[in-house]
């Protein structure tokens, strides 16, 4: 009998599934990537068209949002980062905080128990030789460790539910860490959302005008001063913080390290 036992058709079905999601995203982000302006503009005339969907059915907008949120981690689709800044776009920026904080953690931890009992094997080889270094972390303090790798920005969403999956870190420490963990990195991307509708009234004006005078192509030309809002401003502060944590923890495991040794 070999060794590999032949996927079975749901399985299939779930990586068909899974494929053109990957598709579809990695499709946006190249648009994104290769044509920012067709991006921008596309943005900039659906914009107000959101904005009045989630102010005139509140609760339908917060539905369609967490579940999609939802589904999006529980695939392990990356750039979750980005759905948080819409969140902040379409609600208060505090109330897509918690929209963005709780559905993460519980997607999240559908990924987990997902790669745990079906995929902990293929998990564990795509983490390669990498995974003896990160047991080594979790068995010495699991819940800093993973506290660490949520605060940093370095490490994507994705990747560390699949790492708590293979070495089999208990959801009680899980789940909480999840929660406080994402709790810098998503206000600061909920407060941008917050900010991009103010950032963009300028250029929506000028784009109007540029196609009430019979100009084509209209452009969407987004100043340093478009960004100059309040909410920008407080974002770049926190992820700014966030970038320096890296060094510091260095920094204190060395010096920890050596009080260590010398006392012993």
């Amino acid at each position: 009998m070999s060794a590999f036992a032949p996927p079975t058709p749901l399985r299939l079905h779930h990586m068909a599934w899974l494929a053109l999601i990957a598709i579809a995203t990695l499709s946006g982000c190249l648009w994104l990537v290769l044509h920012p302006q067709s991006f921008l503009v596309f943005f900039v005339d659906q914009r107000l068209y959101l904005l009045e969907l989630s102010k005139e059915f509140p609760l339908q907008a917060m539905l369609a949002y967490v579940v999609f949120y939802f589904l999006y981690v529980s695939l392990g689709i990356p750039a979750s980062f980005f759905i948080t800044i819409l969140g902040g776009f379409l609600f208060d920026w505090r109330l897509a905080i918690v929209l963005s904080i709780s559905t993460a953690t519980l997607g999240g931890t559908c990924l987990v128990m997902i790669v745990r009992h079906g995929f902990h094997h293929l998990a564990r080889q795509w983490i390669g030789p990498r995974f003896h270094r990160l047991s080594e972390g979790f068995n010495r303090d699991a819940v800093s460790y993973l506290l660490f790798m949520r605060l940093l920005p370095v490490f994507p969403f994705w990747v560390v539910n699949l790492v708590v999956a293979v070495m089999n870190v208990p959801l009680r420490i899980f789940i909480p860490a999840t929660f406080v963990g994402m709790a810098p990195a998503a206000t600061a991307a909920a407060l941008i959302g917050s900010g991009l509708d103010a950032a963009l009234i300028r250029p929506t004006e000028q784009l109007l005008a540029c196609r009430a005078s019979g100009q084509i192509p209209c452009d969407v030309v987004i100043q340093w001063l478009d960004l100059a809002q309040p909410s920008f401003m407080t974002a770049s502060i926190i992820m700014g913080s966030l970038s320096i944590l890296p060094p510091i923890w260095r920094y204190g495991s060395k010096f920890f390290a050596a009080k260590h040794a010398g006392k012993s």
